[in-house]
């Protein structure tokens, strides 16, 4: 009996299974065009390269740019620890990522104390 109790306490702290973000992603509009982003695992976590855009052209050094990296799964199923950087000279960011439901997230971003949210939608 105590095997079972043990075994259900155990399933029950289970961590939530987290949504593969793994795939094709398009982002909000930013300077008047939305960037296509690869997610896929690499050596740093989960990773996001810009590989298209849409609305517009490309800026310089845009496509194929590492835009997202460092992201970890934690137990609630969201991603955290990863980090952001936009094409040109904008700062790395801190970030975390959420899942709305399986065809749409949203990151948050952070320098400091001041942070922004975009929204996501799986291609």
């Amino acid at each position: 009996m105590r095997i079972v109790l043990s075994l259900l306490v155990f399933l029950s702290a289970a961590p939530v299974a987290a949504q593969s973000l793994e795939g094709r992603w398009l982002s909000s509009e930013w300077g008047g065009v939305r960037s296509v982003v690869d997610v896929a695992p690499c050596d740093e976590g989960l990773c996001g390269t810009i590989v298209d855009v849409r609305g517009g052209e490309a800026p310089e050094g845009a496509i194929g740019h590492r835009i997202m990296w460092g992201f970890e799964v934690k137990s609630d199923g969201t991603y955290s620890k990863g980090k952001l950087k936009p094409p040109g000279g904008a700062p790395q960011l801190n970030a975390t990522i959420t899942a709305l439901s399986d065809e749409e997230v949203t990151i948050r971003a952070c320098i400091l104390l001041i942070c922004q949210n975009e929204t996501m939608e799986r291609l």
